[in-house]
């Protein structure tokens, strides 16, 4: 009888265990499932973000709030052997997310 008692224990902690083990599988699934829903998201979002962005002038006219000119000091200037080079304006573009 002792040993009887002491098997039906052990079978009900092993389907204990197997139940645990079950519902944190599932836990995990779910965990998984809303992290990469999450992700799946913020990566649309920020594509979305980028399309709806209005491209701007190649070579981006107003820095600040500003519009860049060109000196006319420089155009009239006298010195003929001025060395003139062409004016270049770098744009980088980050997404940070």
């Amino acid at each position: 009888m002792v040993n009887r008692d002491y098997a039906e224990k052990q079978d009900l902690w092993s389907e204990m265990n197997e139940l645990w083990i079950n519902r944190q599988l599932r836990r995990r699934k779910l965990r998984l499932s809303a992290l990469a829903m999450v992700s799946v998201l913020l990566m649309g979002g920020a594509f979305l973000y980028k399309a709806s962005i209005v491209p701007q002038d190649p070579l981006y006219l107003q820095v600040q709030g500003q519009s860049l000119e060109v000196e006319t000091s420089v155009k009239n200037s006298p010195a003929v052997d001025l060395d003139q080079r062409d004016d270049v304006i770098e744009i980088a573009e980050t997404l940070s997310i």
